[in-house]
């Protein structure tokens, strides 16, 4: 018997809100044995934005009991029994924080569910009782939460014992090893694991129960991809086609892909060709075919990837010259693979000019991307494992059954995720792969892409690995030929790849991977010699050596961690009290030569000799072990070899680590900039550092070793001109190109700039935005997008808004409060009377076409936040800082913003620009300039919700 229970409160703090409603539900199987529902009177008012989202009105409670009225038959209702919840600590600890605590196991829906779905890019309750088929009519109310968290549970359960014996029996091993609480559960439902389940079976190696190694070489053979086939050999890939003749060179071919009646057209439903396509796809070609370098801005709407595809694709196939196209967003990757690419594959396909199954395509991604198989199997074979290993080792072993890639993009990982997924991927074993054994059978998730990737046609890649590739020629197949979309990225991506970051957590980590991290056993290079100094299967100085080496480690740790928390604390009290920043934000410092001459730097650089002295101690320790493990007869260290890649992997990382920690205090380089940042949010001290100029190191590295390249993007141009991104690349006189978009922006886009607004940090600023936002809402029945430059200003907005909209029953959705971006673009899309408040990523790569986007408000221009310190470090570099390189940093961004309003050519809407600046400042006309030329509107801001709703029900 279980009881599935939902609380409704009036917000998310446990200790300062209070529960308005209480639903419960007993269940044996699918039999509902009782229920339990009550209004609370919660003794305060309810929040405008609860009452929207949960429906529950002042007075719906007012008359209800108080919670202490009802907690005893809740109390005797629950029982002993096991709860059952989604995100059901919520509800804990809200019944804890008022003394009710019931003793029962705990099952999480949730938690279950991202164990069984490993693939899936959410887990809400709503989304799973659909999936489920459990009826669910009256979501965020208690009593329907509670009954569809009951119905999803048991689909889960037969979603369980539908997946494979074996594996089912793997699953349960794991829980059976850890604090996770759905063990209890899974003891329930999944018999104990029998010999033939749960040992491994002849020629089944410990750690893979529940894999078919068999199968899962099979697929990291075939691979996925539009065209899925072995890879040939490593090396220089053959032409698939005879070398083009001078007529058959794409930029003589491209106008006929492109045609009305031409292959592309019979491919695309609705097609139409345009121009602007055509003329970036011959000029694409003519870079391929003649060399050099070409940048081409092509607006919304020109389909600049098949623009670039289908000439590269053409002249990688003839010519056995590799392409490779970098991105840097996931969305457009996908979108490269799983849409352009096989349109591409098949338009030259009719156009006779590339045969069926010649041209080979493949993505290639950093190591940190890609599991590890030997690390996956080294943790579950842990005898303890934590309750967060336990939960992502289960979910690998299900998406083993099925995964081709091992990339982590296919598996949904949660924050918590994110550190144990580090320990198990491919990164830092660069230098592993000569002696690693799975590597040499196959069985390495990194090798089977790279094997793909070399022997591709084309690659796609995104730009953090092409800026590694470009200090590291190992990690990309030679290539001839480059293309780089989204090229407005590639400064800021080279930037933070070339740079680094230290803190003590990343130290930790490390410490972790040396000892073993708590509660954790099983996973540090110490463990098996700690076990081995225990064993009487070795000999009685061997077992004092092995102690001895672990004592060594245990003490070298210690060491490390107090000399690190000493720095640390020194870094952050250093900054803190010389940075003008804080509050919201984070502590931000960069360190001048001014400031490391300060008396108090010196006392922090003695901070640093002491602990890397001691970091120089814990490196000859790991060395050590690594060569006491080197000296074991065979047998003797059930799992040598990956003790040894292992250490290799922390050695590696502790030099790393110990280098940035000494430019960063006493060896900076003179072309780095260096600062100190204490996070806002999580309180960690980090000391980072970025290279001042990446243009011409770049060239050097990388374009120039290129046959041709090609940089291209809808958002290059500043005022009509593509000097700004060419003098950051440091390209000298490249080919340009410039097409506009084919979208018909003045009878499709109003574009209001109110005049009468004050300017930002002006007083009444932020009301007149809130009431501006609340009025277009209203006016356009939500469809709106609220772009801010800060996460405060966001914040405040999202306090203010739902009460100037009450009764208008339109919801505020903000950022980081009621969902990732993801989850708030389809919440958008499937109830578009509702506002999403935005800032960071939403301003580029978020696709939100049709109706259910219709007013994109910019609330204030993007201008970068002045003492940011890789932006006041390169703006010195400039005679005139603010008009040279701060205007048109910013005017990329509001271009990029601009962008998210109108996706298709049938899509209409307004721009509502709430920053005075753009018509009162000479500045402002590059703004208006730079965007396509719309039906421009200037207007008091009380003339707002008139002109949207005038504007979108189809006024002029």
């Amino acid at each position: 018997m279980l009881v599935a229970i939902d609380l409704e409160t009036t917000g998310l703090e446990p200790g300062v809100d209070e529960i308005i409603e209480v639903g419960a539900v007993k269940f044996r199987g699918r039999e509902i044995l009782g229920r339990f529902t009550s209004y609370v009177d919660p003794g305060r008012g309810i929040p405008s934005f609860i009452q929207q989202l949960t429906g529950i009105s002042p007075a719906d409670v007012e008359g209800a009991p108080s919670f202490a009225a009802i907690a005893g038959d809740l109390e005797d209702f629950l029982a002993d029994h096991p709860i059952v919840g989604q995100h059901v600590s919520f509800d804990l600890n809200f019944l804890a924080r008022r003394g009710l605590r019931p003793p029962g196991p705990v099952y999480d829906t949730f938690d279950l569910a991202s164990v069984l779905l490993p693939t899936r890019t959410g887990y809400s309750l709503r989304d799973l009782a659909r999936d489920f088929a459990v009826g669910h009519e009256n979501p965020h109310r208690a009593q329907d939460d509670a009954e569809a968290a009951m119905g999803v549970l048991l689909g889960l359960l037969d979603a369980l014992q539908e997946l494979p014996v074996r594996v089912q029996a793997g699953i349960r091993a794991i829980a059976d090893r850890s604090e996770w609480s759905m063990r209890h559960l899974l003891r329930a439902v999944i018999p104990p694991a029998t010999p033939t389940l749960g040992a491994a079976g002849a020629g089944e190696e410990i750690g893979f129960e529940g894999v078919d190694l068999e199968d899962l070489m099979e697929r990291l053979d075939s691979g996925p991809g539009p065209n899925p086939r072995p890879s040939p050999p490593l090396g220089e890939i053959p032409p698939t086609s005879p070398p083009l003749e001078e007529t058959e060179r794409g930029s003589a071919r491209a106008a006929a892909w492109f045609d009305d009646g031409g292959p592309l057209a019979g491919i695309l439903p609705g097609y139409e060709a345009r121009t602007e396509q055509t003329a970036m796809a011959e000029a694409v070609a003519g870079s391929l075919d003649e060399g050099g370098r070409l940048v081409v801005e092509a607006g919304t709407g020109v389909g600049k990837s098949l623009a670039y595809l289908l000439p590269a694709v053409r002249h990688a196939v003839g010519n056995g010259e590799r392409v490779v196209v970098s991105t840097n967003t996931i969305n457009l990757q996908e979108q490269l693979l799983t849409k352009d690419i096989p349109a591409a594959l098949e338009t030259l396909g009719r156009a006779g000019e590339v045969e069926d199954g010649a041209a080979r395509t493949a993505l290639l991604k950093g190591r940190a991307n890609y599991l590890c198989l030997r690390r996956w199997a080294a943790l579950r074979n842990g005898q303890s494992l934590s309750a967060a290993e336990a939960r992502l080792t289960a979910k690998v072993l299900v998406w083993l059954q099925t995964t081709s890639t091992g990339d982590r993009n296919e598996i949904s990982l949660s924050p918590q995720d994110f550190p144990i997924w580090n320990r198990l991927s491919a990164q830092g074993a660069e230098g592993q792969i000569g002696r690693c054994s799975f590597a040499k059978q196959g069985r390495c998730f990194y090798q089977a892409a790279r094997r793909r990737a070399e022997g591709a046609d084309v690659v796609v890649v995104n730009h953090a690995l092409l800026a590694l590739g470009a200090t590291n020629e190992s990690l990309l197949p030679d290539y001839d030929h480059l293309v780089v979309d989204e090229a407005h990225n590639l400064e800021e991506v080279v930037t933070n790849q070339w740079g680094f970051t230290v803190s003590e957590e990343g130290f930790d980590r490390v410490m972790e991977r040396v000892l073993g991290g708590a509660p954790s056993a099983g996973t540090g290079v110490a463990t098996p010699l700690d076990a081995l100094a225990r064993s009487i299967a070795v000999s009685e100085q061997r077992r004092a050596d092995y102690a001895q080496v672990v004592e060594d480690l245990q003490a070298s740790v210690l060491q490390v961690r107090r000399h690190l928390t000493m720095l640390f604390k020194a870094l952050a009290d250093f900054a803190t009290k010389r940075s003008d920043s804080g509050g919201d934000y984070n502590v931000s410092l960069r360190l001048t030569g001014a400031l490391r001459n300060q008396p108090a730097w010196s006392a922090i650089q003695a901070e640093w000799e002491q602990a890397d002295i001691a970091l120089a101690a814990l490196a000859r320790g790991v060395d050590k072990a690594a060569n006491l493990a080197t000296s074991a007869v065979d047998g003797e260290i059930p799992d040598k070899e990956g003790l040894l890649l292992e250490a290799q992997a922390v050695a590696e990382q502790l030099t790393e680590l110990r280098d940035g920690l000494r430019a960063g205090v006493a060896n900076p380089d003179e072309g780095g900039i260096y600062w100190i940042e204490v996070g806002a949010r999580d309180g960690v001290t980090r000391l980072q550092s970025a290279p001042l100029h990446v243009g011409a190191d770049l060239n050097q590295r990388l374009f120039d070793q290129k046959k041709s390249v090609v940089l291209t993007s809808a958002t290059l141009s500043v005022g009509g001109s593509l000097g700004y991104i060419e003098e950051r690349l440091s390209l000298d006189e490249p080919n340009e190109l410039m097409v506009g978009s084919p979208f018909d922006y003045p009878s499709r886009v109003l574009g209001f700039f109110p005049n009468d607004i004050p300017e930002p940090n002006r007083p009444g600023y932020q009301a007149a935005v809130h009431d501006a936002i609340a009025d277009a809402a209203r006016a356009a029945g939500g469809r709106m997008l609220a772009l801010f430059t800060s996460r405060a200003s966001l914040r405040t907005a999202r306090r203010f808004l739902p009460d100037l909209l009450t009764g208008d029953e339109i919801a505020v959705l903000a950022q980081g409060q009621d969902g990732n971006p993801a989850q708030l673009v389809q919440r958008l899309q499937s109830d578009p009377r509702a506002i999403i408040l935005g800032t960071g990523s939403f301003w580029e790569g978020v696709d939100i076409p049709g109706d259910a986007l219709s007013v994109l408000v910019i609330t204030k221009l993007p201008f970068n936040v002045p003492n940011d310190p890789v932006f006041a470090a390169r703006s010195q570099q400039f005679d005139a800082p603010f008009e040279q390189y701060g205007i048109p940093q910013a005017v990329l961004r509001f271009k990029q913003g601009f962008g998210r309003l109108i996706r298709r050519k049938t899509d209409k809407g307004v721009l509502l620009c709430l920053d005075r600046r753009v018509l009162t400042k000479v500045y402002g006309k590059t703004f208006v300039d730079s965007i396509p030329r719309c039906t421009f509107r200037a207007g008091p801001v009380g003339d707002v919700p008139d002109a949207v709703a005038d504007w979108l029900s189809g006024g002029a």
